[in-house]
């Protein structure tokens, strides 16, 4: 290869040569006083000669730029080459023991060597240390498309290595070039701030974290998802989610693990960031099941208008445990009968379901006080947040047969929300310190109407979260105020008058029936950050107690919620 350079390097010498001998011999023709006629001759000659030495110049100029990339090319193939035989080395390295060191640099667990299986560069790609066990790490990700496929031979005993991508929104994504595996970080955050007019009660109101909750969610191999998170509550940690599915067809889906179970529309349908007001109906927060252990076959059917979920479940309600061998049977339908419509398109997301929920109890109450604005919880920190208008006596279990029910509609229309549910069923309860005593049934009975409507022209065809046209932002070329939706609801709950009758609360001090009609706006800043602003006036069916020696027939609530999802 150099030796060809040099010959170039010489054939050049030579055309600047013969260009020098040229000129000379025109200057030498110019010594022998020619005629004019001659020296025209003679300057044309030159001319013609120095023209096509300018030719053969140019095209070896431009051969030896051909042969330059050529080269260059070759480089590059060559150090291509080089690097993909340092990763093939560096997979076939067999993996370490699982077998600590005494806590040594071969421990699993040592920080100093980073994760397990290498560590991650920026670009993208796996690093060049060995995997330190045949055996994975906790951890991984699911979501929820499209098959498999498999992405690079395992080496023996070893770990996959395989390249990545970040992408965020919503949520941090780590996910594999050929979108098999993914990984996902997300974050939800409300801090809020309730203002009472009753200034003497009990629950002062004033600032509080309803929800700090830590995600992560994805998959390991498209088919198979996954999910766990932590929440946060009123200065309580708990488990939230942990669950696996495996999504092979839409149509039929097959989760365990803990998670949300499919009874009322309001909790199965919508999360809690999506809500129109900052919480659910009063049924719902007192009586709603919230998440369960348990298995669920789930999917959709028919063009995806029907949405179905049945599951078995162990049954308590919000409670981490099982107090008994019955299992509870949940089931949930959602139909949009016009979704396929092209005669009927103001109806296509209309929707018509139900769900039930049957099982027999042997569990301690949860909650054990019923609120108005705080969902269904005995944290320590709900008793300052809201007021109670019930309380059970504290000696109450839950024992015996549950059997709930509801129905739903919803409908979207452009920028408008619509929900309606209605809420029913019983539940039994025994006196734990009596004896002889007999579980006795309390009927429940509830329902809610809600609406929204976005006043800056956003569209819904479901609550999810939500994209304003003009996001909030100062700045003079990207200025908006971002989005503004008026919201409005009337929510009831009811209780038989056996939860008296039969000794499980005192009448003097509490009312089995509890409505509120909520009112605000909800200000969408972008489609992460959201803020409520909301008025909740409650009535209770009788004065209950809500300080020392003072009853109250109603309670007025001014509340702002501030919401960080992502």
């Amino acid at each position: 290869m150099r030796r060809s350079y040099a010959g170039e390097r010489r054939g050049i010498r030579r055309l600047g040569w013969a260009l020098v001998l040229g000129v000379l011999g025109v200057a030498s023709a110019y010594g022998q006083s020619p005629s004019v006629e001659d020296r025209l001759r003679s300057l044309e000659d030159a001319n013609r000669a120095l023209l096509e030495q300018n030719r053969l110049l140019m095209e070896r100029l431009g051969e030896v730029s051909e042969k330059y990339g050529q080269v260059d090319e070759q480089l590059r193939s060559l150090n291509k080459q080089l690097d993909q035989a340092v990763v093939r080395t560096a997979q076939e390295q067999p993996p370490r023991s699982d077998v600590s060191d005494e806590g040594g640099a071969g421990a699993r667990d040592n920080p100093a060597e980073g994760p397990a299986g290498g560590t991650i560069d920026l670009g993208g790609t796996a690093g060049d240390q060995p995997p330190r066990s045949s055996r994975s790490d906790e951890g991984g990700a699911g979501a929820r498309d499209n098959p498999a496929q498999l992405v690079n031979p395992r080496t023996p005993g070893g770990v996959t290595r395989i390249p990545f991508r970040v992408n965020f929104g919503p949520g941090v994504e780590f996910e594999t070039e050929n979108e098999e595996y993914q990984f996902q970080i997300h974050n939800q955050t409300q801090v809020e701030g309730r203002f009472y007019t009753q200034t003497d009660q009990t629950a002062a109101g004033g600032f509080d974290v309803p929800r700090q909750r830590f995600i992560i969610a994805g998959r390991l191999s498209k088919p198979i998802e996954y999910d766990a998170s932590l929440e946060s509550s009123y200065g309580t940690v708990n488990l939230l989610n942990a669950f696996v599915n495996f999504h092979y067809d839409d149509r039929l889906m097959v989760k365990f693990g803990r998670f949300k179970v499919p009874y009322l529309y309001e909790y199965y349908a919508i999360s809690n960031a999506d809500l129109l007001q900052p919480e659910r109906s009063v049924f719902g927060a007192n009586f709603g099941l919230n998440r369960g252990a348990g298995a669920q076959a789930w999917g959709q059917l028919f063009a995806k208008r029907l949405d179905y979920a049945v599951g078995l479940f162990d049954g308590p309600r919000n409670q981490q445990l099982d107090f008994n061998a019955a299992k509870d049977v949940i089931a949930y339908a959602n139909y949009r009968p016009f979704q396929e419509n092209p005669d009927l398109p103001a109806l296509k997301y209309f929707n018509v379901g139900g769900s039930v929920a049957f099982g027999n109890q042997n569990n301690p109450l949860y909650p054990m006080a019923m609120r108005t604005s705080v969902g269904g919880t005995n944290n320590p920190g709900a008793f300052n947040a809201a007021p109670s208008f019930f309380e059970w006596n504290p000696n109450v279990v839950e024992r015996g047969d549950r059997a709930l029910w509801g129905a739903h509609l919803a409908y979207f229309y452009k920028s408008l929300s619509l929900i309606g549910e209605w809420q029913s069923g019983f539940a039994s309860y025994a006196v734990a310190n009596r004896t002889g005593a007999r579980p006795g049934r309390v009927p429940l009975g509830g329902f809610y109407v809600a609406g929204g409507y976005f006043l800056t022209g956003e569209e819904v065809n479901r609550r999810s979260q939500v994209r304003p046209k003009k996001p909030f932002d100062l700045r003079r070329k990207s200025f908006g105020l971002g989005a503004f939706e008026l919201e409005t609801r009337y929510s009831v709950l009811t209780m038989g008058e056996e939860v008296f009758t039969q000794g499980f609360a005192d009448p003097n001090l509490w009312t089995n029936r509890a409505q509120t009609v909520d009112l605000g706006l909800n200000w969408y800043l972008n489609e992460y950050v959201k803020i409520y602003l909301d008025w909740q006036h409650a009535e209770f069916g009788q004065p209950v107690l809500y300080a020392p020696g003072k009853f109250q027939k109603n309670s007025d609530l001014f509340w702002i919620r501030g919401q960080i999802y992502f």
